[in-house]
């Protein structure tokens, strides 16, 4: 087991053990949401089709209005044709200029896929907060895209989309309409793992924010030894 992840489970536990007799009596919320989305896409063979299947379930369990624990899953199901080719999402002379022997590259498929988008516990105590697990991270109010925003990185071609929770340890300090926090999120070791520190506030009717970070990120070329 990687150190970053033991000592997360760690942190974990302890918090787990203090916060349970809280727990107990707290108010749970369980909510659920299910869509179905059926295309029809024209191929030159003819018609396709595609059936998903997407269902989302929310977990949120509050105490004493201090003590949150919070979970969220969904899975995706896919039926019909599930290995789609270029030519069903660009123009037809783009995809006759892909060579035959590449455009199986190009191919999309349509796995099924199971997600623990988030599972987290959160405690705050006077101007102290603290938040343990897999949470959402957010670095500011920027919808199409913030310059600070690159854990984890968004995605410019859907904006919308939904992101997965990050495995992190959250310590926030407020005061006055000031706010610090700090953030650790484990790898496999100590030096591969990130540290996150923002300082935001208001200023006159303006939100201002500093952050720095000590960001790892690996490349698709097998790291060296």
């Amino acid at each position: 087991m990687e150190k970053g992840d033991r000592l997360m489970r760690l942190i974990l536990v302890v918090l787990g053990v203090g916060l349970f007799p809280h727990l107990i009596y707290a108010a749970i919320s369980l909510t659920g949401q299910y869509e179905n989305r059926f295309s029809l896409l024209d191929y030159q063979a003819g018609l396709v089709l595609v059936d998903e299947n997407q269902f989302r379930l929310n977990l949120e369990a509050l105490s004493d209005q201090r003590t949150r624990l919070e979970a969220a899953a969904w899975a995706q199901t896919f039926h019909g044709r599930t290995n789609l080719p270029i030519s069903c999402f660009v123009p037809a002379w783009v995809a006759d200029s892909i060579s035959d022997s590449l455009k199986s590259l190009f191919d999309v498929r349509l796995a099924d896929r199971f997600v623990l988008d988030r599972a987290y516990v959160s405690v705050r105590r006077a101007c102290l907060s603290i938040k343990a697990g897999k949470q959402p991270l957010a670095w500011g109010v920027g919808y199409l895209w913030n310059p600070t925003e690159i854990i984890p990185a968004k995605s410019l071609l859907d904006p919308g989309y939904e992101r997965e929770g990050m495995n992190a340890l959250r310590l926030g300090i407020s005061s006055l309409g000031h706010s610090l926090q700090l953030f650790f999120l484990p790898g496999s070791d100590f030096a591969r793992s990130e540290y996150v520190g923002l300082l935001a506030g208001n200023l006159l009717g303006y939100d201002w924010a500093v952050i720095g970070m000590r960001h790892f990120r690996t490349s698709m070329l097998k790291e060296k030894e």
